[in-house]
């Protein structure tokens, strides 16, 4: 694309100092989430299909998709922020919707956009957008769809990927990725588990004080940080990653490696997770 090495790194940098100290949400997931897009994306074959401009646009697009992250939920924007985020962005997926425009800022800011060029600008933006929109966890369920309607269509195989939009294709990769702790080596999964989870009770505390009721998965008191991932892997992860690796073999790995992670978690409880973290990260 031809865009000057300088300007990358100090795009990176940016992003690193945009990122909060959060537990979860901070510049390490977002390393992350940008490399295990390109793992995937090479294991399944979606990055061989994309061209230089598409690929750059799913692989900083996932650098950037959490900028800025409060560690707290949309939903908790609204409920302690109502007039100040009805003012910048009246919809439901707030966060995801202030990623999408930093990201897109930040890349005109520090010269990303002029390697794309004016004429595939709008094109690009379009699939940025949609590649950070597709993180929103609250749509998670319109993407299992999506791939139910993939999976029963007539064609098998390659046909019936090619059937399938890029624009489709790389938001599935994006969900894949950021979601992709759960089914990393289980010594890698648990610490992953530890800093999700400190952020959610970390929101529950912050809802406690304010004298709200806090939500389902917050309530450190209520709730177990090995019930959440183990009820995270069934209720949530475990049906997207089964057709993600029937429509992409490729990803057999990552359910092979999801299968062996869940029994691990059955096994568990808060107290051996601790010990075997050595209560530290």
């Amino acid at each position: 694309l031809g865009i000057p090495e300088i300007h990358l790194r100090q795009y990176i940098l940016m992003v690193r100092d945009r990122m909060f100290s959060n537990p979860y949400h901070n510049f390490t997931h977002a390393f992350d989430a940008m490399q295990a897009c390109y793992s995937l994306g090479q294991q399944s074959g979606i990055l061989q299909r994309l061209d230089d401009t598409q690929r750059f646009a799913i692989l900083v697009a996932a650098l950037s998709h959490d900028l800025e992250h409060p560690g707290v939920t949309s939903l908790a924007l609204v409920q302690n922020h109502p007039h100040i985020n009805a003012q910048l962005y009246d919809t439901a997926n707030k966060l995801e919707i202030h990623h999408c425009n930093r990201a897109l800022e930040m890349m005109v800011a520090h010269g990303l956009i002029a390697g794309v060029g004016t004429e595939k600008y709008d094109a690009f933006r379009t699939m940025v957008t949609g590649i950070i929109m597709a993180t929103d966890m609250s749509r998670h369920r319109e993407y299992v769809v999506e791939l139910e309607k993939v999976l029963a269509k007539k064609e098998q195989g390659q046909k019936r990927r090619q059937a399938m939009t890029i624009q489709l294709e790389c938001e599935l990769l994006m969900k894949a990725a950021d979601i992709s702790n759960v089914w990393r080596p289980f010594r890698v999964a648990q610490k992953w588990a530890m800093r999700v989870t400190d952020e959610f009770f970390q929101q529950g505390d912050l809802e406690k004080e304010q004298g709200m009721a806090p939500g389902p998965t917050n309530d450190r008191d209520a709730t177990s940080r090995v019930h959440l991932q183990s009820s995270f892997i069934q209720n949530v992860v475990e049906e997207f990653v089964n057709n993600m690796v029937i429509l992409y073999p490729g990803l057999a790995g990552a359910a092979v490696q999801l299968c062996h992670n869940k029994r691990r978690w059955e096994t568990m409880d808060d107290t051996r997770l601790a010990f075997e973290l050595c209560l530290g990260y």
